[in-house]
């Protein structure tokens, strides 16, 4: 297929993998959700400038001038959840789930003073892809696909007479390991921090956790 010009809006589906600590998506029921639990998702770059170099003659004049290129070392994540799911904010930030008679109920947050030790999780967002105010035809929907991030951290919580957000910040880096994905169908590369390409369909958001098939 030629490329349409498709255009990408509204952000439908999140899917939120566990990761091992050498990157793989390891198998397990609890390792998996697929949401649309979320208001947005931001992916902000993180620029080391580089080194800039000039020397002036006793004239005044520059006769040495270098600006090395900039690099891009992670990117900053921020995501913003509708609803404090226990379940999804234990996968992503590490929350304590609290389980009556074998249901969750709710969760607590991790021990202060003490550093978050966690793998990560990759992230896997589907929008629509559109032309002249319409679905494409044939591949309606942009995968965008986040190998690793980790670090998530909770936001400020407030409690008032309205929508209570349930904010995190992360860092996305690459990750070669991720390979073709939780669900065994990525088709594009997985050694850059962010990647995306036009696909026929999306997973279904399901409350709750699901399970993540092994690696092929």
């Amino acid at each position: 297929m030629a490329n349409d010009g498709a255009a990408s809006i509204k952000a439908c589906a999140l899917r939120v993998a566990r990761l091992a600590a050498d990157g793989t998506t390891p198998a397990g029921a609890s390792n998996l959700y697929i949401t649309d639990n979320f208001v947005r998702l931001v992916a902000a770059p993180e620029v080391e400038e580089g080194d800039e170099i000039t020397v002036a003659n006793a004239c005044g004049r520059n006769v040495v001038s270098v600006k090395d290129s900039d690099k891009i070392t992670r990117l900053n994540l921020t995501l913003e959840l509708i609803t404090p799911d226990p379940e999804l904010l234990e996968l992503i930030a590490g929350m304590l789930l609290i389980q009556t008679a074998g249901s969750t109920v709710g969760f607590a947050y991790p021990p202060l003073n003490q550093p978050i030790v966690q793998n990560g999780v990759s992230l896997e967002l589907w929008s629509q892809a559109t032309i002249g105010g319409s679905l494409a035809a044939g591949l309606p929907y942009w995968r965008w696909v986040l190998p690793k991030t980790y670090n998530w951290r909770v936001g400020d919580r407030e409690w008032a007479n309205g929508s209570m957000p349930n904010t995190l910040t992360g860092i996305a880096i690459e990750n070669a390991a991720w390979a073709n994905g939780p669900a065994n169908d990525w088709q594009g590369p997985a050694d850059r921090v962010l990647a995306a390409m036009r696909e026929a369909s999306m997973p279904v958001p399901t409350v709750g956790y699901q399970a993540t098939p092994a690696q092929t």
